[in-house]
């Protein structure tokens, strides 16, 4: 189905807020609709209700089988997920609790305040993991004739979404590489900036699941005891090598994730 432009804001909006809701337990709800991009609480809880027929306070506490039956609903709204995708998702976050007890991190995580990193990136999305390894080989394709390949260069991939209340067709991903050169975009390429910010900061192997599971045992494990908590639902990973030429579950990544001071 078509979605207009004010379709799409609103859709990744409220989007984002179903993410914040289940993720930040804790996060007061008025904080949620502000960091979701919504100018008012009474103007997010309209927003919500239409889209997901249940306010955002209901959601926050819904069981898997009842999220399971919102997700059918909405997703015939943009475009139908295949029902086991859906459940398969749900299920993982649901869950998560006993999963990310069991994670261990070596080194354990740290806050690092982190310089402003330039990306020249391709957005794709999560549908398909051939999706990524093709963005991956047409930004490196692009850069090479642009002398931008160096020996110490970063590949950098960027979670904008997580496959949870967004399908995976509509979860979008930025394929990057680091680049130190001036340069401009091209039809297709765009780029960004990572902001100069302080992040929590953890290294890791393996596959998208278990990447996301870290994320969530960072959140839930580690950030409060050091002072710190989320205030953005993206996550940076800095790739040794690019998952063009290596599976990415095997490839050493640096997690980034900006947070901010109790």
């Amino acid at each position: 189905m078509f979605e207009s432009p004010k379709q799409y804001i609103i859709r990744l909006r409220v989007e984002k807020a179903a993410h914040y809701l289940r993720v930040f337990k804790d996060m007061p709800i008025s904080e949620i609709a502000q960091l979701s991009g919504f100018s008012s609480p009474s103007i997010f809880s309209r927003a919500f209700k239409d889209y997901f027929n249940v306010t955002a306070e209901e959601l926050r506490e819904m069981s898997c089988d009842d999220m399971y039956k919102i997700s059918k609903s909405f997703d015939k709204k943009i475009k139908p997920l295949k029902p086991q995708d859906t459940q398969y998702w749900i299920d993982r976050i649901c869950s998560s609790k006993e999963r990310i007890n069991e994670l261990s991190f070596d080194p354990p995580p740290i806050i690092s305040f982190m310089k402003p990193i330039q990306v020249a990136c391709i957005q794709t999305n999560i549908s398909n993991w051939e999706n990524i390894v093709q963005a991956f080989k047409n930004i490196t394709k692009w850069a090479i004739p642009r002398d931008l390949i160096l020996s110490d260069t970063k590949y950098v991939g960027i979670w904008l979404d997580m496959p949870f209340y967004t399908s995976p067709d509509n979860c979008r991903y930025l394929a990057g590489i680091e680049i130190k050169n001036d340069c401009k975009p091209n039809k297709g390429v765009d780029i960004i900036t990572i902001p100069e910010h302080r992040y929590a900061k953890f290294s890791m192997a393996g596959n998208m699941e278990s990447t996301l599971d870290h994320i969530l045992a960072l959140n839930n494990r580690y950030l409060d005891a050091m002072g710190y908590k989320m205030n953005e639902l993206i996550c940076y990973e800095m790739l040794d090598q690019s998952p063009a030429n290596k599976p990415y579950e095997s490839i050493n990544k640096t997690i980034l994730l900006p947070v901010q001071a109790q």
